[in-house]
């Protein structure tokens, strides 16, 4: 601060006093920040283990396709970390049978503003997928993938089926129907 002769007394302190809030201030200002950056690494932290704790694939999906975040069961089925599938498209890491009716369900969430759900097959296994919209910008939805191959097997095993033909997957699932029925023979 310029300050002029000759030194008014009052003057002077009502600057000094301002630079003193001024400082003030800003020190509580720091403090808030390093405190708020410091809750939100908890809460993240805290999130993640959450997440990672669940059995199924847990992941956020822009309507493109784009992943924002995924959990760690998720990235193993790709091979990969969740860092590295951030950003990522997901429909570019699976196969069409499978990529293309999850595009059209989480279309039909998007759309709706209704959570929906398919059973599809990917790599000789069968995944119950659900997916649910999630308010605010950009759009998204959470999508929750679980692998239901051997509940399917074991209750068609129970039901007393000898074939799977009445056993509903979804349309992309009859290779794997064939396996399955192939296995239940042997049983």
């Amino acid at each position: 601060d310029y300050i002029t002769k000759p030194l008014r007394p009052s003057i002077l302190l009502a600057r000094i006093r301002n630079h003193l809030k001024l400082k003030q201030a800003q020190d509580a200002l720091r403090d808030y920040n390093t405190a708020l950056e410091s809750s939100v690494a908890e809460r993240t932290a805290t999130l993640s283990a959450v997440l990672d704790s669940a059995d199924q694939l847990i992941a956020m999906i822009t309507h493109d396709g784009v992943i924002m975040a995924i959990n760690r069961i998720g990235a193993e089925q790709f091979g990969l970390t969740p860092t590295r599938l951030a950003g990522c498209n997901l429909f570019d890491l699976l196969p069409s049978e499978f990529g293309i009716p999850l595009a059209d369900l989480i279309a039909e969430v998007m759309d709706t503003g209704r959570s929906a759900e398919i059973d599809a097959a990917r790599d000789k296994r069968i995944f119950h997928v659900a997916a649910y919209p999630v308010p605010g910008e950009p759009p998204r939805v959470v999508v929750y993938a679980s692998d239901v191959t051997d509940k399917v097997a074991a209750d068609a095993s129970v039901a007393g089926y000898t074939s799977l033909k009445d056993v509903q997957f979804g349309p992309d699932a009859q290779a794997l129907r064939r396996e399955i029925h192939t296995v239940l023979k042997q049983v």
